[in-house]
């Protein structure tokens, strides 16, 4: 008996990894994928996470008073997290489900959302540091752990903020392979800049941190810190 690596491709498992990791179909195949994991249960699951249920109810006092600025739960002032998630959260239930405040989805759908394009962002990333191949499979992964399916059902703002952190190091990873003297286009520090104002807003510096972190390592790595120039 012949025995064959564990990952070995024979030609037709290679041409269906290539079609499946080229064009948008990586994209439309990660899209799938979320949809099946995500979107079951997102509207019939009432509230079990005890902050879930308090940030649904704040989001709620703010469409009733219109007042965007200061959160309130029940008389109280809710100061611990800042309030951009509170403002996703007030649009989609103001705008995507009409106003129905008792649209329990519809709080949730901003986690939803930044599940799936964190979900994607993984993809983008993977495929620009190692390959297409590596970059679907390690996106397939992540929609499938149990901590980021239970996210994308939970109005709160651990999905959002990992978009931004993804994002935020994707911009980050490309000023670190830029050559000397060539700077990345523009677009890409807007991309980074927007990541970490969005995570400000969502969950204070905790984006910030997590880049400053990645940058000390890589310069202690690399010994070199000109790149962040």
């Amino acid at each position: 008996m012949q025995w064959r690596p564990f990952l070995h491709l024979d030609l037709g498992t290679t041409h269906v990894v290539n079609t499946l990791t080229s064009g948008i179909r990586p994209f439309l195949v990660l899209t799938a994928l979320c949809a099946a994991l995500f979107l079951p249960g997102l509207s019939s699951v009432p509230p079990t996470d005890r902050d879930e249920a308090r940030f649904m109810q704040a989001t709620k006092q703010m469409l009733e008073t219109g007042d965007v600025v200061n959160i309130r739960f029940q008389a109280e002032p809710r100061t611990k997290k800042p309030v951009g998630i509170h403002w996703l959260q007030y649009l989609s239930v103001k705008y995507v489900a009409q106003g129905d405040l008792a649209a329990v989805w519809a709080y949730r759908l901003p986690s939803t959302l930044a599940a799936w394009l964190s979900v994607l962002c993984v993809f983008v990333f993977g495929r620009a540091l190692f390959s297409a191949h590596t970059g679907l499979i390690a996106a397939g992964l992540t929609a499938c752990t149990f901590l980021m399916t239970t996210e994308a059902h939970l109005a709160k703002t651990d999905a959002m903020l990992l978009l931004t952190v993804i994002t935020a190091h994707m911009a980050l990873f490309e000023f670190y392979r830029a050559k000397p003297g060539i700077m990345p286009p523009m677009k890409v520090a807007l991309l980074f800049w927007c990541a970490i104002g969005v995570g400000l807003l969502i969950k204070g510096p905790i984006t910030l941190a997590i880049l400053v972190a990645t940058a000390f390592s890589l310069s202690v790595a690399d010994k070199k810190i000109t790149w962040l120039r």
